[in-house]
């Protein structure tokens, strides 16, 4: 939006200098009268840019050159505002890569962005990250890209955090991998915030309690994206808990699992794929193929007490064991 704005405006700038230049010339730079264009009344004079603004300023040559420095001022007043906007918009692009970029961490570019930047990360394995991190602003909006989640990966035993006093963040074209939180929910993402994830991998993480790839307590949003073999003691791939409100676009849930861990948590081992306590909707998406330890129940999909599971006729929850959804809106 800022660059369509200051692309407006430089174009508008630039329509003002031609015309001046195009007045200037139809009346031989004096900014006077002028003869009519070809076709429009041979012969007949007509006022000019130049005379309308100098018949304000004065008449005779005094006045002709005040009406001049009146238009370079005009222009010179619209300049202030087109570069500065053009500079602004330019400034909310941030750059991440091993070398040659403004930052070489994606935690450094989150903690130095304005509001609404677009972080965009090279190709290449990074660290995990906090958002807002140190970042000063509490209502930071922020899209973290990579080059595709085939290419820029997410390692880290602390995986990816979002804190909850942020109004949107997006992350887009990453895989997140390597995270295992060993005294807590959510291995590779913890969102408490309001989060989109679109076209990622969240895969090979895990967590002593739930949600072995992204615990959930804010608002999530999942566009075509992968959560596989993931693992934790409840919501093996998923865990939305009781605040969270869910929804899986296009997106896949396979070959997670859950097992038996601690006695102190009372999902032990339930939804391999999805334990849900919130509000789920699945819509175009599959959960397929993941596994609930014993004692554990709902293979794909557990639903708890107070939670709701939505799923769209064009959506699959199939091939799980021991089973494919437990839960009374299942």
């Amino acid at each position: 939006m800022f660059l369509e704005v200051a692309a407006w405006a430089a174009a508008l700038g630039s329509g003002v200098i031609r015309m001046i230049f195009r007045e200037a010339r139809r009346f031989d730079f004096a900014l006077g009268g002028g003869t009519t264009p070809r076709g429009a009344g041979r012969g007949r004079r007509r006022p000019g840019l130049g005379l309308v603004v100098a018949g304000a300023l004065g008449t005779g040559q005094t006045g002709r050159r005040l009406a001049l420095l009146a238009l370079s001022g005009a222009v010179s007043l619209g300049l202030l505002f087109v570069v500065p906007l053009a500079a602004s918009a330019q400034s909310l692009k941030i750059t991440v890569c091993a070398s040659g970029c403004q930052y070489t961490t994606i935690q450094a570019a989150i903690d130095n962005a304005r509001n609404h930047a677009m972080v965009s990360v090279a190709p290449g394995t990074y660290a995990g990250f906090n958002v807002p991190g140190n970042n000063m602003n509490s209502s930071l909006t922020i899209t973290i890209s990579g080059a595709g989640a085939g290419q820029t990966t997410i390692d880290d035993p602390n995986g990816v955090t979002i804190i909850s006093s942020l109004p949107s963040v997006t992350l887009a074209g990453l895989t997140i991998t390597g995270a295992n939180n060993p005294g807590g929910d959510g291995g590779g993402i913890f969102n408490n915030g309001t989060l989109t994830l679109k076209s990622s991998t969240v895969t090979g993480n895990s967590a002593h309690y739930r949600g072995g790839g992204i615990a959930n307590g804010g608002k999530l949003t999942l566009i075509k994206d992968i959560v596989s073999d993931n693992a934790s003691s409840g919501g093996g791939g998923i865990f939305n808990g009781s605040g969270g409100a869910m929804t899986l676009k296009s997106s896949t849930v396979t070959d997670n699992k859950t097992s038996f861990r601690s006695p102190d948590i009372r999902e032990n081992g339930n939804g391999g794929g999805i334990l849900n306590f919130g509000t789920t909707r699945l819509q175009g998406s599959m959960v397929t193929d993941n596994s609930a330890g014993i004692p554990g129940d709902g293979g794909g999909i557990y639903n708890g007490s107070g939670g709701s599971v939505t799923v769209s006729k064009n959506s699959t929850i199939d091939s799980n064991s021991p089973d494919d959804c437990v839960g009374a809106t299942c």
